[in-house]
């Protein structure tokens, strides 16, 4: 992971995240640290009123003051955190959100996006002021989200998530197998069965998931209960103490059915764990 990017909005959940990325760039030899602080401003027009449009521009120039002088707090806040071969590179954008991060990614050649996660009282997840849907779905690049009280650490053990059918897919599969020899933890490959789905079949499938992955010594559990897989995924990353969940991203695919919005549960559960999504085609 030479070139790590980490969003900020400078709330307690991404400076959190700050410090994880931190922790991630020490350990994998990063060779530069960026990070982007997004906001949009729009204009005020009020019946051709020139002096409304000139007063937003003015606030426009304070707040892009103001955040480059909270950019700099941040910056002298993680030098003590950062090894000192370290670069540090920060991002000041006034474009949407998902166009500045992609935009850097592809030319700086990000190799991991992080960022923090929020839950509120409702459940309802708010990541860096957008949804989660729209921001995994969009960045083009491998995204962690950490939520707010995940511990600072490299992960000792991992959940990979998946429904078995990504090791069809040779990209989604040489991708997973460079991250998991960069992250060199155990792994459990989980699926929970659909009502569908028939146990010995899917069984099969995933014995074969399995054998690509031997490398990783993995262990495999495969859910067949009437619980949602919210309360599954908690009770497996608690017992197994495990600290990282993998999932493997095709657009409208299954990473997208679990974080669908009714899941609720499932939402909450992130607020404990973070998780690296990988994206594929």
């Amino acid at each position: 992971m030479k070139k790590i990017l980490v969003l900020t909005d400078f709330s307690d959940h991404a400076s959190h995240a700050l410090e994880y990325g931190c922790n991630y760039a020490n350990h994998f030899n990063t060779e530069e640290f960026f990070i982007l602080n997004t906001y949009e401003i729009v204009p005020l027009y009020d019946t051709g009123e020139t002096a409304t449009l000139s007063l937003s521009l003015q606030q426009t120039e304070e707040l892009e003051s103001q955040r480059r002088i909270e950019l700099e707090k941040l910056v002298a806040g993680i030098k003590s955190k950062l090894g000192s071969e370290i670069k540090i590179t920060t991002h000041l954008s006034n474009s949407n959100f998902i166009d500045a991060v992609n935009n850097i990614c592809l030319s700086k050649n990000i190799d991991l996006v992080v960022m923090g996660i929020k839950v509120k009282g409702d459940l309802e997840q708010v990541l860096l002021g957008s949804h989660v849907h729209r921001a995994i779905e969009k960045i083009e690049r491998p995204v962690l989200v950490v939520p707010l009280n995940a511990d600072i650490s490299i992960p000792k053990k991992i959940i990979l998530v998946t429904n078995f059918y990504e090791s069809k897919n040779k990209l989604a599969l040489e991708r997973l197998k460079n991250y998991l020899t960069k992250l060199r933890a155990p792994l459990v490959i989980t699926h929970k069965l659909l009502k569908k789905e028939n146990y010995t079949e899917t069984e099969k499938i995933a014995e074969g998931l399995v054998q690509m992955l031997k490398e990783f010594k993995p262990q495999l559990n495969i859910i067949d209960d009437d619980h949602l897989l919210a309360e599954n995924v908690n009770q497996l990353a608690e017992d197994e103490h495990a600290s990282l969940v993998i999932s493997l991203h095709k657009k409208r695919g299954f990473f997208s059915r679990i974080f669908h919005r009714s899941t609720s549960k499932y939402l909450a559960w992130h607020s404990r764990v973070p998780l690296l999504v990988l994206h594929f085609e």
